[in-house]
């Protein structure tokens, strides 16, 4: 003789399941530029652009908010490209400003992200602002346009609706 189960059960076991997806998918921080810069730098940094009349000016530029390693983030921001694959970019610099690194000192380190897209994705212009979901990694990563404080694998990288 089979035993039916309680009818309450099967909506339970699959409330339960749902609810192991739900912890189990990643929790996304949406950062600000301002977020990559420590609270004890915020005096000497005013949107990534180091006063160089402060004391602290000096050391504010590449210091790094350690608590972001590790993190899933999705930060905005203006492409610097550095690598290609045919037409698609593969691995660039994300900065908070559009021409960051072309023909002007580029931003301090904390506020350059390296970002590193396997997939892939097409630039149609580099004044276009993209949004970038991915892994936060806290490491200097130098390049030879400039010294980028924190690194992405990007998991998506899209188009910034503003």
């Amino acid at each position: 003789m089979q035993r039916s189960m309680p009818r309450w059960i099967s909506p339970l076991a699959m409330y339960l399941g749902l609810a192991q997806v739900a912890l189990a998918a990643p929790v996304i921080v949406q950062l600000e530029w301002e977020h990559l810069i420590p609270a004890a730098s915020h005096q000497a940094v005013v949107r990534g652009i180091v006063q160089h009349g402060a004391e602290v000016a000096a050391d504010a530029g590449g210091a790094v908010v350690r608590d972001l390693d590790g993190e899933t983030v999705r930060l905005a921001g203006f492409i610097v490209p550095l690598e290609f694959n045919g037409q698609l970019v593969t691995e660039f610099l994300l900065a908070p400003y559009a021409g960051a690194c072309v023909h002007v000192p580029p931003p301090p380190p904390n506020q350059l992200v390296y970002v590193l897209a396997p997939k892939g994705f097409r630039l149609d212009s580099l004044t276009d602002a993209v949004v970038v979901t991915g892994t936060m990694k806290v490491a200097s990563v130098a390049t030879e346009l400039a010294a980028a404080g924190y690194g992405i694998v990007a998991s998506r990288v899209d188009p910034h609706r503003f």
